[in-house]
């Protein structure tokens, strides 16, 4: 019982400073909630499952830079994992609230077989967060156990695959939302239901189903053999892949509901997703079409990967008129790396660092600063022979 009340204690400790900062900043006002203010914060998960707020420090991550410019999947079985994913990133169609010009900073592979039950759910559960998520995009890859089954002409993944290959965005995601919910699939699998019955408004279904008809199911095949080499999981298997983080392949039993979809974002949000997303926004590129959200799943991916489990920090100066030296980038229009050096100008280690600063300086395009913080009461001819 101690415990349970020291560790609350602790815990209110933490959390005063920040509350009243927030007050004296008009943050937060006695007309709101408390309690709803803190759930609210960035840094508070929403919801509590161990495979999502594990997975960062498992460091499963897909590597997506590779060289490889990918139309579709033919033959992509035969390259090495990084230009097979480079080009699932490339080639897969994407679902999202937001216009496809948006440089989104979630991007979320749901992996599953659209011919199970647990599969179907899986992939209405990921769809969810459409509804209310303007930040991600969601990216339906086959798992497929039975490639055979899933290839016949009125399976439930041959349907979802000619929505995203057919139809505009908004009636695809309408439509793959009725063939994953059990309710209706059920139905349309027994012959309860025709197509008709699932049909959304303002589509062409005649148009549709003879497109259809013309669709052959080698991008199914492909990205059942790509996803089970790629992560290494089995037929059938469910995973889902945030910002290149791997979180699974789920147990049997195991649910992945809506809920855990938004904790997913909100986690990859927390960890610099938005912050790749808005410097990627200042960038002159074309971001049509997906290509800046492609860019951003990518460049969270190394991030995530390769980032350090000690705390950033970083050194704010008041003012650079004196004692700085600031080196500009070469190339101004680009992306540059900000690089401060605070150095004793008078020792031996000031030498070395002048020559690692000039490697830095000739393979990026950075912005540098040197602060000379020279011993007190030196004489000043060393200094300005320096």
């Amino acid at each position: 019982g101690d415990n349970i009340e020291e560790t609350i204690m602790m815990e209110v400790m933490k959390i005063s400073p920040k509350i009243q900062k927030a007050i004296m900043e008009g943050k937060l006002t006695d007309r709101m909630n408390v309690g709803n203010w803190v759930l609210d914060q960035k840094e508070v998960m929403p919801r509590i499952n161990k495979r999502i707020l594990s997975a960062p420090s498992k460091k499963t991550y897909v590597d997506m830079f590779g060289a490889k410019e990918c139309k579709t999947l033919k033959g992509a079985e035969s390259l090495p994992d990084v230009d097979k994913a480079s080009c699932l990133l490339h080639t897969t169609k994407y679902l999202q609230k937001a216009t496809n010009d948006a440089i989104l900073p979630v991007t979320l592979w749901t992996i599953a077989d659209a011919d199970s039950v647990d599969g179907r759910r899986f992939i209405y559960n990921s769809l969810q967060i459409l509804k209310n998520s303007a930040k991600s995009r969601v990216g339906i890859i086959f798992n497929t156990e039975n490639v055979e089954k899933s290839c016949e002409s009125n399976s439930i993944s041959s349907y979802i695959r000619a929505a995203l290959e057919f139809l505009p965005m908004d009636q695809a995601k309408r439509l793959i939302l009725k063939l994953s919910n059990e309710e209706y699939a059920a139905d349309f699998i027994s012959g309860k239901m025709t197509f008709d019955d699932l049909s959304v408004g303002g589509m062409d279904t005649a148009k549709f189903l003879a497109d259809k008809k013309k669709l052959d199911c080698e991008r199914t095949r492909a990205e059942a053999n790509l996803v089970k080499s790629l992560l290494d999981i089995k037929a059938g298997d469910r995973v889902v892949v945030g910002n290149a983080l791997q979180v699974g392949p789920l147990d049997k039993d195991e649910h992945f509901e809506a809920a855990d979809f938004k904790l997913l974002e909100s986690m990859l949000l927390s960890r610099g997703a938005e912050v790749i997303s808005s410097h990627l926004s200042k960038w002159e590129f074309t971001a049509a079409n997906g290509a800046g959200s492609n860019i951003a799943f990518s460049i969270a991916g190394v991030v995530g990967k390769h980032a350090s489990s000690q705390k950033r920090t970083w050194v704010s100066i008041k003012g650079d008129e004196h004692s700085v030296v600031t080196l500009t980038a070469d190339e101004s229009n680009k992306p540059a790396v900000d690089v401060l050096a605070v150095v004793d100008p008078l020792t031996l280690e000031a030498q070395k660092l002048g020559t690692i600063l000039q490697l830095i300086k000739k393979v990026t395009n950075c912005d540098i600063k040197i602060v000379m913080n020279p011993k007190d009461k030196h004489s000043e001819l060393p200094l300005k022979r320096f």
